[in-house]
Order: C-alpha cells, then sequence, then structure tokens
C-alpha cells in the first residue's frame, strides 16, 4: 500500500514538477488570435458532458478554454455523439480532441501531452464473476456492454472478434443497461465509472475487474498540425506549472480517483492472500514505470521537436527577404530581421532597437497613426500600401501585412510586421503605364504632323518661288516674305521631329558639348529673360566629355525645361533665378534645372511627363512638351525626373549615359 502510493506521488511529481520545467523556459510560439474547433463526447463524464442547462463542462473543457486563452487562440466547443465527434475530426471539421492514445489512432491523429493516467474496469451487479485480466473475458460467455467506437471496443474487437459484444453510444447507457439486466458486464473507464455510480445512485453497480487497459489520455490534433500541436503543449506546460491543471484535476477528478484507490485496498482484502496483493501492486510498480519511462520519452521528443521548430523560425526569420520586426504602439521596435535592418539604410539592429525609431521610418506620420487604428480596430491589416524611409531621408514604398499582440484585458502588447519593398516594382509599373502613353502619343503626332506637312510644304514651296523668281518686289516685301519662309521652316524641323520621334527612329547622334548646347540654348532666350527681370545662374563644370546625342532633340528637351521655369517664375513676386548646374555623376553627365517658383504640388507631381497634363492656359500649353521630353531622353538611354527642393521650385534633373561609360 505505501508502494502504491509512492508511485502516485512519483507521477504527479513528474507531470507537475518535471514536466513544466523542461517547458517553462522555452520561448513560446506566436499567437494568432482565430479560433478552433474542440469536439467531445456529450456524456462523458466527469471529462466532457452536457450540465442541467444543457452547456458543455467538465475537466476537459475548461482545461481547453485555460489552454486557448494561454495559446491566444478562441475555442468554439462541439459535443455529441462519440462516433460522430471522431469521424468529424479525421474529416478536419474539428481541430482538437481528447481520447485515449493508441495504435490505431496515431494513424490519424498526433498527440499532446498527456492529460492524466486512466484505466477501464468491468462493471456488473452484485454477485457477478470477478475477473483478475483482460484474458479472463475469452471465458466469458455473457454480453459484454461497450460503447461504440471507443478505445476499449477497438482492442476488443480485435482480440474477440467472434464474441458477441453490446454496443452502446456513451459509456453511461452502459452502466444504466447493466443496471436494467441487459447485459452482464460493462467495461468502461474507471473515474467516469465511480462518477457514474456515485452521482445516479446505482447502489447494485460493483467492480467486477482488476485494471484493465491502462492508457494514457490526451488531447489530439489531425496528424501533421505540428503548429497547433506545439501551442498546447506549450500552454499546458506553463498551466501545470501554474498549478492550474492539478486544480481542475482536485475539482473534477480527485474524490472519483480517491474511490479508485480505496477500491483497491478493499478488494485486495476481500481475496485476502498476500500474495495477491503483492502481485497486485508489483504489477502497478511495472505499468508505471513503463508509461514513466514512455512519458520520458515523449518528452524528449516533443521538447526536440520544439527546439527544431523554434530553429526553423528564427532561421527563417533571420533569412527572409521581407522585412519582419515586432514594435510597440508607442513606436519602439522589440526585434526586427536583418532585412529590415539594411531596408531601412541602419548599419545593426541595435541602431533600431535603442528609442522610438519605429516612428520615424514613415515618410508620413499620419500614415502610422491610420495603421495603429486599423490594427486597433480589426486586429490585423493585409497589403497596406504606404511610404516608409531610409536612416538617410530616401523614400520607399512598402506593402504591409501585420497583426496584434493582446494581453488578458484585450489591450494591444505589440504588433507584428511583414513587409515588402515594392519601390522598384512601383517604379517599373509606372515606367510601363509611360511607355504606353508614348505609343499614343506618338500615333496621335504621326497623324497630327502629316496634317500640318501638307499645307506647310506648299507655303514653303511659293514663298520660296517668290524669293527666287519674282524681281519687282521691294525689300520691305522681300524681308517679310523670308521671315514668312523662315518661320515655315521652323515648323517644317519641328514636325518632322515629331514624326521621326513617333516613328520611334533612331537619334541622329554625334559627339555634343553639353556645357556648349546649354548655353547655345540659353542665347535663345536672352531677350525674354531681361523684360521678366530672371537671372539666369550657371554651375557648369569644365572639361566634361563630350556625350553622344541627337543635337537637336536634346535642345529642344533643354528649351521645354527652360520654358516650363520661365512660365513658373513670370507671376513670382522677389528673386526670380534660373540655376543650370552640370557635373559628372558615375557614367553619367548630370544636368539639374533649378527655379524659384513656386514649386510642383505634390499631388500632381507624378503625372508631369504624361500627354496632355498641363497646369498651364489652354492658350500657353499643350501638356505635349514634358512628354515628349521623357520619350526623348528615355530613347538616349538617360533619366529625367522631377522633384521639388527644400528651400522652394522645381528642380529637373537629366542623366545622360557617356559613351562607353567613359
Amino acid at each position: 500500500m505505501f508502494k502504491y502510493r509512492k508511485i502516485i506521488c512519483l507521477t504527479v511529481f513528474i507531470f507537475l514538477v518535471i514536466i513544466p520545467y523542461n517547458f517553462i523556459y522555452s520561448k513560446p510560439l506566436k499567437k494568432s488570435k482565430t479560433t478552433i474547433v474542440y469536439g467531445g463526447d456529450y456524456d462523458y463524464p466527469p471529462f466532457e458532458y452536457l450540465d442541467e442547462k444543457g452547456k458543455p463542462a467538465g475537466f476537459n473543457i475548461e482545461l481547453i478554454k485555460a489552454v486557448g486563452e494561454e495559446a491566444g487562440f478562441d475555442v468554439e466547443i462541439q459535443l455529441g455523439k462519440w462516433s460522430d465527434i471522431i469521424n468529424d475530426f479525421k474529416k478536419g471539421k474539428i481541430d482538437i480532441i481528447a481520447m485515449f492514445r493508441s495504435e490505431e489512432r496515431e494513424g490519424f491523429a498526433d498527440y499532446a501531452i498527456a492529460n492524466t493516467l486512466l484505466y477501464h474496469l468491468l462493471f456488473s451487479k452484485k454477485g457477478e464473476k470477478y475477473l483478475s485480466s483482460l484474458d479472463s473475458l475469452k471465458n466469458v460467455k455473457d454480453t459484454i456492454i461497450l460503447q461504440k467506437d471507443a478505445y476499449p471496443y477497438s482492442v476488443l474487437s480485435s482480440q474477440y472478434p467472434d464474441h458477441d459484444f453490446l454496443l452502446t453510444t456513451t459509456e453511461t447507457d452502459a452502466l444504466r443497461m447493466i443496471e436494467a439486466g441487459k447485459g452482464k458486464y460493462a467495461l468502461v473507464s474507471n473515474i467516469l465509472g465511480y462518477y457514474t455510480i456515485a452521482n445516479y445512485n446505482m447502489k447494485d453497480i460493483v467492480r467486477s475487474s482488476a485494471p484493465l487497459l491502462p492508457v494514457e489520455y490526451c488531447f489530439a490534433v489531425k496528424k501533421g498540425n505540428t503548429l497547433l500541436l506545439e501551442n498546447i503543449n506549450q500552454s499546458m506546460a506553463v498551466l501545470a506549472s501554474k498549478g492550474v491543471i492539478s486544480g481542475l484535476d482536485q475539482k473534477y477528478l480527485g474524490k472519483y480517483k480517491t474511490s479508485a484507490t480505496e477500491a483497491v485496498y478493499k478488494l485486495g482484502w476481500v481475496f485476502i492472500t498476500l500474495f495477491s496483493v503483492l502481485f497486485f501492486v508489483l504489477f502497478w510498480i511495472f505499468s508505471l514505470k513503463k508509461v514513466v519511462a514512455r512519458q520520458t520519452k515523449q518528452l524528449k521528443k516533443d521538447l526536440e521537436v520544439i527546439k527544431a521548430s523554434e530553429e526553423r523560425y528564427r532561421l527563417l526569420f533571420e533569412e527572409t527577404k521581407d522585412i519582419v520586426y515586432t514594435a510597440t504602439q508607442e513606436g519602439k521596435f522589440l526585434d526586427i530581421n536583418p532585412a529590415g535592418v539594411q531596408a531601412f539604410g541602419y548599419t545593426s539592429k541595435e541602431d533600431l532597437l535603442n528609442g522610438l525609431v519605429e516612428k520615424e521610418i514613415y515618410w508620413n506620420p499620419e500614415d502610422r497613426l491610420k495603421i495603429l487604428s486599423l490594427l486597433g480596430k480589426n486586429g490585423f491589416i493585409n497589403d497596406y500600401e504606404v511610404e516608409m524611409q531610409k536612416k538617410d531621408g530616401e523614400k520607399l514604398i512598402m506593402r504591409l501585412t501585420a497583426t496584434v499582440s493582446r494581453d488578458k484585458n484585450g489591450n494591444i502588447c505589440d504588433y507584428r510586421v511583414i513587409a515588402r519593398d515594392v519601390t522598384e516594382q512601383k517604379r517599373i509599373g509606372q515606367q510601363l503605364i509611360q511607355t504606353e502613353k508614348m505609343a499614343a502619343l506618338g500615333e496621335l503626332i504621326s497623324g497630327v504632323a502629316h496634317e500640318i506637312n501638307n499645307p506647310l510644304t506648299a507655303m514653303i514651296g511659293f514663298t520660296e518661288l517668290i524669293l527666287t523668281t519674282n524681281e519687282r518686289i521691294d525689300e520691305e516685301m522681300r524681308g517679310d516674305i523670308q521671315k514668312i519662309y523662315d518661320a515655315a521652316m521652323r515648323v517644317y524641323k519641328i514636325t518632322t521631329g515629331l514624326l521621326r520621334f513617333s516613328r520611334k527612329e533612331k537619334p541622329v547622334k554625334k559627339e555634343i558639348q553639353i556645357n556648349k548646347l546649354i548655353e547655345d540654348t540659353l542665347s535663345m532666350k536672352e531677350y525674354h529673360f531681361r523684360i521678366r527681370n530672371i537671372q539666369v545662374k550657371k554651375l557648369l563644370e569644365e572639361d566634361l566629355p563630350p556625350v553622344s546625342i541627337d543635337e537637336n532633340q536634346i535642345g529642344q528637351v533643354f528649351l521645354n525645361i527652360i520654358n516650363n521655369a520661365e512660365y513658373a517664375m513670370s507671376e513670382k513676386e522677389g528673386d526670380k533665378i534660373l540655376t543650370i548646374k552640370t557635373s559628372l555623376w558615375n557614367n553619367y553627365v548630370k544636368m539639374e534645372f533649378m527655379d524659384t517658383g513656386p514649386g510642383i504640388p505634390q499631388d500632381i507631381i507624378k503625372k508631369i511627363f504624361d500627354p496632355f497634363f498641363t497646369t498651364k492656359p489652354k492658350e500657353k500649353g499643350t501638356g505635349l512638351g514634358l512628354s515628349v521630353s521623357y520619350g526623348i531622353i528615355k530613347e538616349h538611354g538617360g533619366e529625367i525626373y522631377a522633384e521639388n527642393s527644400k528651400e522652394g521650385g522645381a528642380v529637373f534633373t537629366i542623366l545622360l549615359p557617356l559613351k562607353n561609360g567613359q
């Protein structure tokens, strides 16, 4: 008797002390708020059953709710017939189930750490024969009542396929049938048997066998659902360390376990022989040693699985190309992966973890407040596009997916973000759109240029004929006709250039000094600048290498940009200064045109190179100048973009490649 108590104490010690100790210091998995379906038997007290109000109750119900709260998921309880529940579990309609561990069930389920250790007993009316082992059943010709699809049925039906078993929906019904005289023996779990006899006042029903079919009673998940299994195991370990499991055990199972122990003692005294008592104790020692060894082996295996899982997630966190970080609402990074450190332009993770740096990565601080508001309302965001920035101020376009972590009171602790840098993707997309627009513009220009050239050819021909053959006109008239001819030729050159652009003909390139081309273009604007009081500040780097360009086309680009700057500053009070700067930048000649106008409104800055987009009155602009300029620069393998300077005013930057990367 004393040894038996030692074994029980040892088992409790292992479950409540050793097992939790192995898990307490392992880092918990990330929790995600979701709903998990738990399925159980509607009449399997005191583990799970429907109370007098028809609501789920019992040891399993309270324990799975505690696991859900600890793991961070909601639990939906579904109780029904055991055969239906286990079928729904196999079909994936139920996520978690509590059942006995068996080799057959391990084919479709993975088991968590055992909730408790149970065995089964035969119950009968008083006076029936006492059976000492499972082998004794082969000599029993009377009807044995079992629950359909339960663990005892799967064992006995395979061992005694010819035996006449009577099947019931629940184990409680099996005991009721014994009481009604519809069978000799009912094989049920020990705690359910004692619970039913005590609570339904079955005074004529007694235990009629030694302990049979000792087995672990565990939560189980669908085969392969390792993430949910790991969450359950870790949560069970934490609950055990907090004393929650032992409290539920005492509340629901304690007195029935005591009943089982007392029954063992009474049974020993009934058979009175010292040998049988000793044999029974030795049997239990051997059984419990096997259970402890198996449990210890399983725990080691579970620990290895958890450690391997943590290593996999840490490796994924460290190696993924996406940015992954955790931050508080106040703006403090709690963790960030190397991809995030690099993307935001920092040299080490510690630079980001110190202070409230997370606030500083947003281009517009109001965007961060919007994201926090959405997370507080919905708990998540998905593919949310936002502008962020590097440490040096370079703009980034990010696509965020994020979730929140809450405490037991529902308050947000932190939020976890996966961010993907789509800056380059957006740039390529804009280039594609611009290319399609330029193609449409080319078709339009081709048609317009042809229509203009038809009457223009006549004008040029007749004026040239008058100038060369008619000697009777006076000099004043001849000068006027010459002006008409010169203007017509200028229009002809423009339409010819437009046709070449629309046909995507390659530019006629030759080696040109950029500084000289800028000087020549400015000379055309001297009169206009003088009457509008516009100063020109030239910061032209000397000894720039020549670039291979179409002089007429690039000159047209310069003239378009200078005309826009002139228009922007024409209505401005105060200093009107156009600054033109040239320099070498990597393998490019860089040209910057900076004015002191009002700048470009932020909401239209991305549209200024679109065909027909203009902010000028109809009589002062068509919206084609910058669009054509964009096409010319792209045809030369260069870049053109616009932005606003910090001092105010617009800045147009052109990059033209050097020949052979000089």
